[in-house]
C-alpha cells in the first residue's frame, strides 16, 4: 500500500520523535493517518494501555477546570475529579471485557492521586497568571512546512513571561530529548505571540511527581530548530516509499510499536 506522490508529511514534535526512534514507524503512521494534513493524531487501536487511560483522564479533568478558569471561575479538585471520572467511565466501558476489577480500581486511584497532587503542588504556580489559551491544536509555517503544536496551557506570568505548559502524567524519561519539545513550543510562541525570545518560557509539568522542567531559549537555538525542521521536511517528503524510511529494529522498541503487525523487520527483531 503506497500513497500518492503528492502525500505530504507535516512537521511536529511527535513526528520528529517517532522518526528519530525509527523512520519506518513514521512511514506507517502516515499510511494510517486520516489524510487530512495533520499526521500526528494517534492511530486508533483496539484497546488502550492503563497508562494511556490515566493520561487521558487526567488531561480531561485538568482541561475541564482550566476552561472554568477561562470563564472566570475558580478551578477545583472536585470538578477535575468529576470530569476525569466521566472520561474513565467511557474508557472502562470500551474495555469492560479486558480490565480486571483490581486494575480498574488501581487506575481510578492513580488518576485521583495525580489530580490531588496537581491542585496541592502545581496549581499555585498558575493561579496568579493571566489565561491565554489551552488544549488548542494549531499550526504555523516554517518556510513551506506546516508545523503543528498543541499546548496544554498558555499563560502570561506576573513577570511578563509568556509561559507554555505541557502536562505529563508519566514519570520523567531520562532518555527523552525534552529540550526539543520545549524548543518547539518556544518557536511557536516566538512566531505567534511573543517577539522577545527572552520573554518565553516553556515547561513540562509532571503530575506523577510534581516536578517541573522549565526552560528558556535563545534566538540561536530557535534558528537551529528552524534549520532542523526544514531538513526533516526535505527528507520526509523527498519520496514517500518504504526505502526512504528505513527500519531501525530493536526487540524492546519494536515490541511496543503500534505498527509491528505491518513491519517485517520489527517482527524479526521481536522473534529472535
Amino acid at each position: 500500500m503506497e500513497q500518492s506522490e503528492d502525500a505530504h508529511i507535516d512537521w511536529s514534535y511527535s513526528n520528529a520523535r517517532l522518526y528519530d526512534a525509527c523512520p519506518r514507524a513514521l512511514y506507517h503512521r502516515q499510511l494510517a493517518s486520516s489524510g487530512d494534513g495533520w499526521t500526528t493524531r494517534p492511530v486508533r487501536v483496539a484497546g488502550q494501555s492503563p497508562g494511556s487511560i490515566i493520561g487521558q483522564a487526567v488531561h480531561h479533568g485538568l482541561a475541564a477546570e482550566i476552561e472554568e478558569w477561562r470563564r472566570g471561575n475558580e478551578p477545583s479538585l472536585h470538578g477535575a475529579q468529576a470530569a476525569a471520572t466521566e472520561g474513565l467511565s467511557a474508557a472502562f466501558n470500551n474495555k469492560r471485557h479486558e480490565l480486571p476489577g483490581e486494575e480498574v480500581d488501581s487506575i481510578t486511584s492513580t488518576v485521583k492521586a495525580h489530580l490531588q497532587r496537581f491542585f496541592r503542588l502545581l496549581w499555585p504556580r498558575f493561579s496568579s497568571h493571566r489565561y491565554i489559551s489551552h488544549e488548542e491544536t494549531t499550526s504555523f509555517t516554517v518556510e513551506d512546512t506546516t508545523v503543528w503544536v498543541k499546548a496544554d496551557l498558555c499563560t502570561r506570568a506576573e513577570d511578563g513571561k509568556f509561559v507554555i505548559t505541557d502536562w505529563k502524567t508519566r514519570a520523567p524519561d531520562v532518555f527523552e530529548n525534552q529540550t526539543l519539545q520545549l524548543r518547539v513550543y518556544a518557536l511557536w510562541a516566538w512566531n505567534e505571540f511573543e517577539p522577545e525570545v527572552d520573554q518565553i518560557r516553556s515547561q513540562l509539568v509532571f503530575t506523577s511527581s510534581g516536578e517541573v522542567v522549565s526552560r528558556s531559549v535563545s534566538q540561536s537555538e530557535l534558528e537551529t530548530l528552524v534549520q532542523r525542521i526544514k531538513a526533516d521536511s526535505r527528507v520526509w517528503n523527498r519520496e514517500f516509499s518504504r526505502s526512504n524510511f528505513p527500519a531501525q529494529p530493536g526487540a524492546e522498541k519494536c515490541g511496543q510499536c503500534l505498527f509491528l503487525a505491518d513491519c517485517v523487520p520489527g517482527q524479526q527483531a521481536t522473534s529472535n
